[in-house]
């Protein structure tokens, strides 16, 4: 049966354990704190032995954890609205980083188009070396 895990917590080390208990059972990441994936009642029931675990160890922490079954019949009846693709598990500081690699390395063949001429750009624009250089090695002065 489907399985719906939903946590909050203000203590890191508890959100991790969490998080990595659900990986542990085979679930998906589905959004930051939230979990989904078939799991047998013994495997639900071992599961929420092993959250209430971690949560009690982080006394100081407060934390809300639920654990939704779902049959298959609701789980079909679901709708799952996605527009573009956010990569699963990442804080929001993580996508953004992301998004800014991603915008690095779109820029780089930009800047090599500019420093060699762009791949269409007519052959007067591209700088050839010599011919008296080309096959001449170069050699330390000293």
């Amino acid at each position: 049966m489907a399985t719906l895990v939903i946590y909050d917590t203000d203590d890191d080390r508890v959100r991790v354990r969490l998080s990595e208990a659900c990986l542990d059972y085979g679930m998906e990441r589905i959004q930051y704190s939230a979990f989904s994936g078939g799991l047998s009642r013994n495997e639900r029931e071992e599961l929420v032995l092993r959250l209430k675990k971690h949560v009690s160890e982080g006394r100081e922490a407060a934390a809300r954890v639920y654990v939704q079954p779902v049959c298959d019949k609701d789980r079909a009846a679901g709708r799952q609205i996605v527009q573009g693709v956010l990569p699963a598990g990442l804080s929001p500081e993580a996508r953004q980083e992301k998004k800014d690699q991603q915008r690095r390395v779109k820029a780089v063949p930009d800047v090599l188009a500019e420093a060699v001429g762009s791949p269409g750009a007519p052959a007067e624009m591209v700088q050839e070396p010599d011919s008296s250089e080309k096959g001449r090695a170069e050699t330390p002065e000293g």
